[in-house]
């Protein structure tokens, strides 16, 4: 998790704690606590701004739930295999040999060096996430074009023209390498070298 969604997930925590805590003090008389908490709306200055906050803040955290609980039911489904049907009968794939057919797809291309796959597998669809070291002079939009195609037509060839499974391919750290500048390697060079004794 990077560090913004650390600190969203931080924020929403913490206003959730908020509004829970008001109803901690709300109800506090059903705990027999041996203690009394202070209710927002006595402290001075922001107490009276306090109830209007918590009261949006209610209906913030009412509609995210919805909206939660709308993805939770309608989310695809993942999957580690697929089960294809056959004239003679049927054929099981799974996330490995999607990952390797692919990659074997990738290293036949001379231009793409360091070649990784990963897959995700629905019931519906795979996500496929690639990335790999470009030589010098490629074309990066025209050979992401190019085997977004291939590597389209040949997931569907495997999987067979009835299957109605989708590929969604995605490319991460899919670039040429950034050449390391002269100066640099004359100083590594330079440091590697034994001082000459006369």
């Amino acid at each position: 998790m990077g560090k913004l969604s650390k600190l969203f997930c931080s924020i929403l925590l913490i206003l959730l704690a908020f509004v829970l805590f008001s109803v901690t003090i709300t109800y506090q008389k059903f705990g027999d606590m041996p203690f009394t908490l202070i209710r927002y709306d006595s402290y001075a200055y922001i107490g009276k701004y306090i109830p209007q906050i918590l009261f949006w803040l209610s209906l913030f955290f009412i509609a995210l739930i919805i909206i939660l609980l709308i993805f939770v039911i309608f989310a695809p489904k993942k999957t580690n295999r697929f089960k294809i049907s056959k004239n003679k009968g049927s054929l099981v794939i799974d996330k490995k040999a999607i990952e390797n057919f692919v990659l074997n797809i990738i290293k036949k291309d001379s231009d793409i060096e360091n070649p990784s796959v990963k897959a995700k597998m629905y019931s519906k669809k795979i996500k496929l996430n690639i990335s790999g070291d470009l030589q010098p002079g490629t074309n990066v939009i025209e050979k992401k074009e190019y085997l977004i195609d291939e590597i389209s037509e040949k997931i569907a060839s495997l999987l067979g023209v009835t299957s109605n499974i989708k590929s969604d391919i995605r490319f991460k750290n899919f670039q040429v390498p950034e050449k390391k500048s002269e100066s640099n390697s004359e100083v590594h060079r330079s440091k590697g070298r034994k001082p000459r004794v006369i």
